[in-house]
């Protein structure tokens, strides 16, 4: 993960293939949405940017 001044940028590796990228900004069970947007492929891994316009924010991937 990487912060930037406006967004924050997300990579793992190419071979979690089947998960959604989730995010939320509580981290009670039922709060998690799926991140919307562009996903890229840099090398050998995925990539994606959510604007982050709070002050905490916590992502996950979730099993398909």
């Amino acid at each position: 993960m990487t912060k930037l001044t406006n967004c924050t940028v997300l990579s793992w590796d190419l071979s979690c293939s089947g998960y959604t990228l989730e995010s939320t900004t509580n981290l009670d069970l039922s709060g998690w949405s799926p991140v919307l947007g562009a996903f890229c492929i840099a090398g050998c891994e995925c990539q994606a940017a959510d604007n982050v316009k709070t002050a905490h924010k916590f992502f996950r991937l979730r099993r398909n």
